[in-house]
C-alpha cells in the first residue's frame, strides 16, 4: 500500500498546488480505497486519467464575471510567449542550419559563372533577418542562407550585359548546375542555379550608366529541420505562456486592491507591446512567409517580428515580468477591508472608460488633422510634417505624435477586445454600481462602449478610410 500511495502522490502532482491543497488528501484517500487487494501500481487507465485531468486543471482559465477578459489576456500572453520562444530558437539554430559558404567553394562557383576578374574583394552579408528582403525575384525555396558572399564584375565593353548573363547561364548548365529560367526585366537580366547545398544568383544591370555591372551572390542552403524546430519551440512557449497567464490571473484575485492596481500599472504598457509584437509576427509569418510559399528562411519570422517591434517588445517583456513579480509577493490574509469591492468597481469602470475614450479621441484628432492639413500634405511626407521642430527623439512633440499614432492604430484593433471586458461589467455591475453610488461611472462606461462599437464602423467610411491612408502613409 505504501508503494501505491507513492505512485498516486506522484501522479497527483499533475494538479496545481492550490487544487492539491484543497482536495489532494480526499483524492488520495479515494484512490487508495478503490484499489484492488494487493495492488502495487496504478492502473494505466487511471494514471492517464489523472494526468489529463490534472493538466486540464492547470490550463483552466479562472471563471467568473471577468472570464472573457481572462481569456483574452491568456491568449495574448501565450501567443507572445510562443513568438518569443520561436524567435530565440530561430536565432540560435540558424547559424547551424545555414552555415556561411566556404570561401574556396564560393569562389569556385563564382568563377564558373563569371570567368572575369572581379572588381574587388568579395563582400560578406551575414544578417539573417535582412538577407531575403533585397532580392525580390527568383524561387523562394532558393533564397536562403545565414550569410552570402557577393562578387562584383563589370561587363566587357564589346559585349552587352545580357549576353554576359546568358553565357553565365550556359556555363553553369554545362557544369552540371540545376539552373532556373533566365529572366529579363526592366534594366535587369538574372537567373538562379543550385548544386547540392550551394545556391548562386547572377544578376546583370544594363542601360543604367556607362558601366554595366554584374553581381554574383553565393549562398548556402538552409536545412529543412529549421521549420519543425522553430514550430516546436513556439508550441512549448505557447504552453508556458498560457500557464504563466493562468497563474497570474489566480494570483491577481488573491491580492488586495493595492496589489492589483500596481500589477495593472505594470501590465498595461506590457500588453501594448504584446499587441505590437503579435501584429508584427502575424505580418511576417502570414503575409511575408506565406506569400510565395514557405521556405526554411521563413522560420526567422518571429525574430523579424521582434526586430520590427523594437523597444516595444522589450517593454512587453519588462511589463509582464514586473507584473508577475508583484503578483508573486505574499497575498492578503483574511477578509478584504470594508469598501474594497466598491473601490475596485470604481477604478475598473473609470479605467475602462478612459481607455475607450482615449481610442475614440485619437481617431477624432487624426480625422480633424486630415480635414485641416491632409489635402495639403498628400504629396509631401505625410502627417510627420505636422510635428513642430522635426521628427527627432529629443523633441517632446515627437513623443506626442508617437503616442497618438499608437492610440489611433490600436483603437480599432483593441476596442473589440476591450468590449469583452466592458460588456460583462455593464451587464453584471449595474446593481452594484447603483448601490455603491457609481451610476455616473456606469453610464460613462456605457457611452465609451458605444464609441468602441462605432469606431470600427467609422474606420470603414470614406472619410475614415482616407484619414487612415493618409496617417499610415
Amino acid at each position: 500500500m505504501d508503494g501505491l500511495r507513492r505512485w498516486y502522490r506522484w501522479l497527483l502532482l499533475a494538479y496545481p498546488r492550490w487544487y492539491r491543497r484543497e482536495r489532494g488528501a480526499e483524492m488520495l484517500t479515494t484512490l487508495l480505497d478503490a484499489a484492488r487487494p494487493g495492488q502495487r501500481r496504478p492502473d494505466p487507465r487511471d494514471a492517464l486519467d489523472l494526468l489529463l485531468r490534472g493538466g486540464r486543471r492547470r490550463f483552466a482559465v479562472p471563471r467568473g464575471p471577468a472570464y472573457p477578459a481572462h481569456l483574452v489576456y491568456a491568449v495574448a500572453v501565450a501567443a507572445f510567449a510562443g513568438l518569443a520562444a520561436a524567435a530565440i530558437a530561430g536565432q540560435l539554430a540558424w547559424p547551424v542550419a545555414a552555415p556561411a559558404p566556404q570561401p574556396v567553394a564560393a569562389q569556385a562557383a563564382a568563377d564558373t559563372a563569371m570567368p572575369l576578374p572581379a572588381s574587388g574583394p568579395p563582400g560578406r552579408y551575414d544578417d539573417p533577418l535582412a538577407l531575403n528582403y533585397g532580392v525580390e525575384t527568383g524561387p523562394r525555396a532558393l533564397r536562403q542562407g545565414s550569410a552570402r558572399l557577393e562578387y562584383n564584375y563589370v561587363a566587357p565593353a564589346d559585349r552587352p550585359v545580357t549576353a554576359v548573363v546568358e553565357q553565365a547561364h550556359a556555363r553553369m548548365a554545362a557544369a552540371g548546375w540545376q539552373v532556373r529560367t533566365l529572366q529579363h526585366g526592366h534594366h535587369v537580366a538574372e537567373f538562379w542555379a543550385s548544386d547540392g547545398g550551394q545556391v548562386v544568383h547572377v544578376r546583370g544591370y544594363f542601360a543604367l550608366s556607362t558601366v554595366d555591372p554584374v553581381t554574383v551572390w553565393v549562398y548556402s542552403q538552409a536545412d529543412r529541420w529549421m521549420t519543425p524546430l522553430v514550430g516546436g519551440a513556439g508550441c512549448a512557449g505557447l504552453a508556458a505562456g498560457w500557464l504563466l497567464a493562468v497563474w497570474t490571473l489566480r494570483r491577481f484575485w488573491l491580492h488586495g486592491l493595492r496589489g492589483r492596481l500596481v500589477a495593472v500599472l505594470f501590465a498595461a504598457p506590457g500588453l501594448l507591446g504584446v499587441g505590437v509584437s503579435l501584429l508584427a509576427g502575424a505580418y511576417e509569418g502570414l503575409v511575408v512567409g506565406l506569400e510565395d510559399g514557405w521556405a526554411p528562411n521563413d522560420s526567422l519570422f518571429a525574430a523579424a517580428a521582434f526586430a520590427e517591434a523594437g523597444p516595444l517588445a522589450g517593454i512587453a517583456v519588462a511589463g509582464l515580468a514586473l507584473a508577475s513579480v508583484v503578483l508573486a509577493l505574499p497575498a492578503r490574509s483574511g477578509p478584504p477591508s470594508p469598501g474594497t469591492r466598491e473601490r475596485l468597481w470604481r477604478y475598473g469602470l473609470w479605467s475602462l472608460t478612459s481607455v475607450h475614450l482615449a481610442f475614440a479621441a485619437a481617431w477624432g484628432l487624426v480625422v480633424a488633422l486630415f480635414l485641416a492639413h491632409g489635402q495639403r500634405l498628400l504629396d509631401a511626407n505625410g502627417p510627420m510634417d505636422l510635428i513642430p521642430f522635426g521628427y527627432h527623439p529629443m523633441n517632446p512633440f515627437m513623443w506626442l505624435y508617437a503616442t497618438l499614432a499608437l492610440l489611433y492604430l490600436f483603437g480599432f484593433l483593441a476596442s473589440p477586445a476591450l468590449l469583452s471586458v466592458s460588456v460583462p461589467l455593464l451587464v453584471t455591475g449595474r446593481r452594484v454600481a447603483r448601490a455603491a453610488g457609481l451610476r455616473t461611472a456606469w453610464l460613462a462606461l456605457l457611452v465609451a462602449a458605444v464609441s468602441a462599437v462605432a469606431l470600427p464602423i467609422a474606420m470603414s467610411t470614406p472619410l475614415g478610410h482616407d484619414a487612415m491612408t493618409w496617417w499610415l502613409d
